[in-house]
């Protein structure tokens, strides 16, 4: 039996493990439908996820009768941490380096082992999703997406946690400002107000994206289904994933305006660079819905303002066209510059927005102002309010003009650089 090697990033993989703060945390049902699902899937009696750290390998889920703590240098899973591709093992006892392991020689007697490594985004492997049996066998095409799609599934699921603990974090600040604020009955009134409506958020918008993930997960459990059935629910796990965390940051980004006395700190930026990764990071919810998007800042548009700022400004009014357009719609983004003021433009094909609702659209929020979109996307309502909020904070403004049925253009204006 050969040791498995220790990687060459030990100390920053550890260290991106020990963020997660998982080990030795209870079962959780998200992480147990995913082994019962990867097994199903490939037909075998034992799934993992596992996770390596200094000295044991810890299991989060699993399925069989399996150890939930393993001697680092004894796993299959340690050597498979030592790659980014699938690593498998068809026959145990046709292999150096696990031939006289413990876990082939004695019982359950693995002869079969194919581990996806867990990558967090910035490239550490912490881990793997596993699959196992007692009998020599080869994985299919599809089994091999299957694990390597539910393994992305599982690191979401690792930073969901991260940004919920952020959030959490966030609340616990509101509670303690609305101690402080006790004798000052105007500012306690509008705390509490802020505090409520954030709880509500938390309860309406992140746990029915949950539940729905979870339904999606059943589904895909109790069902035999096709490798394109298969590609178009993790299509729609992805996209569920990618609004639930554009609704974490948008609910950070203004618990953090809310609770702190925030600096702007304005510089020198290109917008046609920072639009043009807006419309990267969206491309895929785009596509799903067919919809076209056209960049067409396409010389350097340079501001003076503050880059997160316009990120977050970008990033809504680019989501909100995404997600008030039919399928097969079109999105223009285009800039102007005048004298000393650069105006940018977001113009979708979408639904309009009726008069009663434009009213509205930039004042004080509430549940029932948000909107559904054309394919059921739901949001916080919190959007436009916080571009106003940053715009203004940047010395700019933002308007719109729209018609139902017609579709809306989105504009702000924001200083040019010199």
């Amino acid at each position: 039996m050969k040791t498995p090697p220790i990687p060459a990033n030990e100390k920053q993989r550890l260290h991106a493990l020990q963020r997660y703060k998982i080990l030795d945390t209870p079962f959780e049902k998200e992480y147990d439908d995913i082994v019962k699902l990867i097994a199903e899937i490939c037909e075998v009696p034992f799934a993992l996820i596992s996770l390596i750290d200094s000295h044991r390998q810890w299991n989060k889920a699993m399925l069989g009768n399996i150890q939930q703590n393993v001697e680092r240098n004894l796993t299959f899973c340690a050597h498979a941490i030592n790659q980014n591709d699938l690593f498998v093992i068809e026959d145990a006892l046709n292999d150096d380096r696990v031939a006289d392991n413990p876990f082939v020689v004695n019982p359950p007697g693995v002869r079969f082992y194919a581990g996806k490594p867990l990558t967090t985004p910035d490239g550490y492997n912490i881990g793997t999703l596993c699959v196992i049996d007692t009998q020599p066998r080869k994985l299919n095409e599809k089994q091999k997406l299957a694990l390597e799609v539910l393994a992305n599934q599982v690191i979401k699921q690792l930073e969901l946690r991260i940004k919920i603990r952020e959030l959490e974090s966030a609340t616990l600040e509101i509670k303690h400002q609305s101690a402080v604020l006790q004798k000052q009955s105007k500012k306690l009134k509008a705390l509490n107000e802020t505090k409520d409506t954030l709880l509500a958020i938390i309860s309406h918008d992140l746990r029915s994206p949950l539940n729905a993930l979870t339904g999606l997960l059943s589904i895909l459990e109790q069902n035999l289904i096709s490798q394109e059935d298969f590609i178009f629910h993790t299509r729609l796990l992805k996209d569920k994933l990618n609004n639930l965390n554009n609704t974490l940051e948008t609910l950070l980004h203004w618990a953090s305006s809310q609770l702190k006395h925030t600096t702007t700190k304005a510089e020198n930026i290109d917008l046609k660079v920072i639009s043009q990764e807006i419309v990267d990071f969206l491309s895929d919810i785009a596509k799903n819905k067919n919809i076209v998007i056209k960049n067409n800042i396409t010389n350097p548009a340079w501001a003076w303002a503050d880059k997160n700022h316009m990120r977050l400004v970008l990033r809504n009014l680019i989501s909100n066209a995404i997600k008030f357009t039919h399928e097969g719609g079109e999105i223009t983004i285009w800039a102007e510059k005048n004298n000393h003021t650069l105006k940018v433009f977001v113009k979708d094909t979408g639904v309009g927005i009726s008069p009663e609702k434009q009213k509205q659209l930039f004042s004080s929020f509430g549940i029932d102002k948000s909107t559904r979109g054309t394919k059921g996307e739901s949001g916080t309502g919190l959007g436009l309010m916080l571009c106003k909020e940053f715009l203004e904070k940047n010395c700019g403004k933002i308007g719109f003009e729209s018609q139902p049925g017609k579709g809306s253009t989105f504009f702000f204006t924001i200083p040019a650089s010199c």
